[in-house]
């Protein structure tokens, strides 16, 4: 098996509004987030880098860690700096949240250790106390919860008779489908 290839060449400092955002960049970042990261950084101070290609420029990672310094005037954020190919940074940027979301909570772990720390945000703990039973625990915790990851494709048709054929496929095959009219 070949080893993995350390694709981090360097660490530093940049300003913020020299950073660029990923044209190809997919996540939307609600102000419930906005407003609970803020908080953490308040608290706490930076704690993770940002992403950076190198051979782009792009921001890969931290996209809303950046429009919030730049927002606050900061004057420069810890970036890490990776060389990527463009094809790799589009695996990068497409994969690493979804990636995260896969993991699995321990709703009582949460909450013993929410007990034991302050948390000085209301936004940050209300985010933080979001997490119920019903979106955390460990995988087959709960038989009533289905913890496996779940993913949705749009499919286009042309016609509104391909659209029923597609539809009797897929749940023919045991998918779930529902129909949306755009």
């Amino acid at each position: 098996m070949p080893e993995w290839k350390n694709r981090i060449i360097g660490h530093g400092v940049e300003a913020p509004d020299q950073l660029l955002a990923n044209p190809r960049n997919w996540r939307l970042h609600p102000e419930a987030q906005q407003k609970a990261l803020a908080g953490l950084l308040d608290q706490v101070g930076w704690v993770q880098d940002v992403i950076v290609n190198q051979r782009t420029g792009h921001v890969v990672d931290g996209h809303l860690r950046v429009a919030l310094a730049i927002g606050r005037q900061e004057a420069a954020i810890p970036v890490v700096y990776v060389d990527l190919s463009e094809h790799e940074e589009q695996v990068v940027l497409a994969s690493l949240d979804p990636l995260g979301a896969m993991a699995a909570s321990d709703a009582d772990a949460l909450s013993e250790l929410l007990a034991g720390v302050a948390i000085d945000s209301d936004d940050l703990r209300a985010a933080l106390e979001k997490v119920t039973p019903a979106t955390a625990g460990p995988p087959g915790d709960d038989p009533g919860i289905d913890y496996r990851p779940q993913y949705g494709v749009t499919v286009i048709c042309s016609s509104e008779s391909e659209q029923e054929r597609v539809y009797d496929e897929l749940r023919g095959r045991g998918y779930e489908c529902r129909v949306v009219v755009v």
